[in-house]
């Protein structure tokens, strides 16, 4: 596994947020997912690139992404092999990887995508660009002391982005 420390963060953050016939209790929602948030910041992730070669033999890189049923698109970033492969399966591809810093992942964004999704076929966690700029600058920018807790920064999605929680 790439990531433990965030896919165990974000288990139990799921498992409170989702927990059947029973309002989450929000203060441990808060801490559970600041540490998800804290978890997030600090991992590298997998991403599939497609790469094709063109007439003269050079390789052209592709970014891929994948969309919503409301038309939205975002880019598709994996914690683990295990999930990349949920995500391909049975399907013919051959994508390489890259393996991406979460403060690296600006970069990479395509023009016209909304965000990343991270494990479309797992937990389905929307990151929209002003939410990873944003955890971008708590997590890896400057520490201040008195920093307030950074909350309802994620979307969470659900099964074919099914969105259950949506917050910022």
């Amino acid at each position: 596994i790439l990531n433990p420390q965030l896919q165990l963060s974000a288990a139990y953050f799921l498992q409170e947020l989702r927990k059947p016939g029973v309002e989450p209790d929000r203060e441990a929602l808060k801490d559970l997912e600041e540490e998800m948030s804290a978890n997030l910041a600090r991992s590298t992730y997998l991403m599939p690139v497609d790469v094709e070669k063109d007439e003269e033999g050079k390789e052209n890189v592709r970014l891929l992404y994948v969309q919503n049923k409301k038309g939205e698109r975002y880019q598709p970033i994996f914690s683990d092999t295990g999930e990349l492969v949920k995500h391909y399966r049975g399907k013919e591809v051959q994508n390489r990887l890259i393996q991406v810093r979460f403060d690296q992942l600006s970069r990479y964004m395509i023009k016209d995508v909304q965000g990343y999704v991270l494990n479309p076929e797992g937990i389905n966690l929307i990151l929209r660009t002003q939410q990873i700029e944003l955890l971008n600058s708590y997590y890896n920018g400057k520490r201040h002391r008195n920093r307030k807790k950074t909350s309802r920064m994620c979307e969470m999605g659900g099964r074919n982005a099914d969105y259950r929680l949506q917050c910022l």
